[in-house]
C-alpha cells in the first residue's frame, strides 16, 4: 500500500511503475526472441516405444523465461507441458502419462515436496521422475528436500541451463522411461 502525501510522491510512484513497465517489456523481448537454430548436444533419452517424444512437465508459477524454457527444451526433442500449481500438477500427471516432472517446491495451492509424496503414493508404478527445484539459498536443503519429497533430484533454480539439460537427459536415460 503506497500513502500518497504529495505531488512528488504521485510523479515518483508513477516513473517507478513506468520504468518497471519498460524493465519487463524489455525482459520478455529478450527471452522471447526466438532462437536461429536448434542446438546438437544429443543428449536427449531414447524415448519410450510407441511414442516419438519424452514428456516433460514442468510446474512452475510466476516464471518469466516461460516462454524460452519451452522453445528449448522442445529443441532439445522433449514433448514439454507447463503448470502452475501442485493441483495442476495433480491433474496432469493423473490424465497424462510423463516421463519427468520438472517441479518448484514452492508451488501456490500444494507445495512441490507434497505433490511429489503424493505422486509417488498414488502412482507407484508409473510415477514419473521427479526433480524438484528450490530458491534455498541452503546447499543441505536440497537434499532435504529430495528426501521429504521422495524425489529422484533436488536442485537450485539458477542452475544453469546446460547443467539443467544434462541433468534432465540423465534421469531419463538412468531409469526405464514411462510406456
Amino acid at each position: 500500500m503506497i500513502i500518497i502525501k504529495n505531488e512528488n510522491t504521485v510523479r515518483a510512484v508513477w516513473t517507478l511503475a513506468r520504468k518497471r513497465l519498460k524493465l519487463i517489456i524489455a525482459m520478455e523481448a529478450l527471452f522471447d526472441r526466438p532462437c536461429l537454430a536448434p542446438t546438437e548436444t544429443g543428449n536427449i533419452a531414447a524415448p519410450p516405444q510407441g511414442r516419438a517424444r519424452p514428456r516433460i512437465l514442468i510446474a512452475q508459477d510466476g516464471f518469466s523465461g516461460k516462454r524460452r524454457a519451452l522453445q528449448r527444451l522442445r529443441q532439445e526433442g522433449y514433448e514439454v507441458q507447463w503448470v502452475a500449481s501442485g493441483v495442476e500438477v495433480m491433474n496432469a500427471v493423473r490424465d497424462h502419462d510423463y516421463d519427468l516432472v520438472l517441479m518448484d517446491v514452492e508451488l501456490p495451492d500444494l507445495n512441490g515436496v507434497m505433490a511429489a509424496r503424493i505422486i509417488r503414493t498414488n502412482w507407484k508404478e508409473h510415477a514419473p521422475r521427479i526433480v524438484g527445484r528450490s530458491r534455498s539459498p541452503f546447499p543441505e536443503d536440497y537434499q532435504t528436500l529430495k528426501q521429504e519429497g521422495e524425489m529422484d533430484a533436488c536442485v537450485s533454480c539458477k542452475l544453469p541451463e546446460d547443467e539443467l539439460l544434462a541433468l534432465i537427459a540423465d534421469c531419463l536415460r538412468e531409469h526405464p522411461l514411462a510406456v
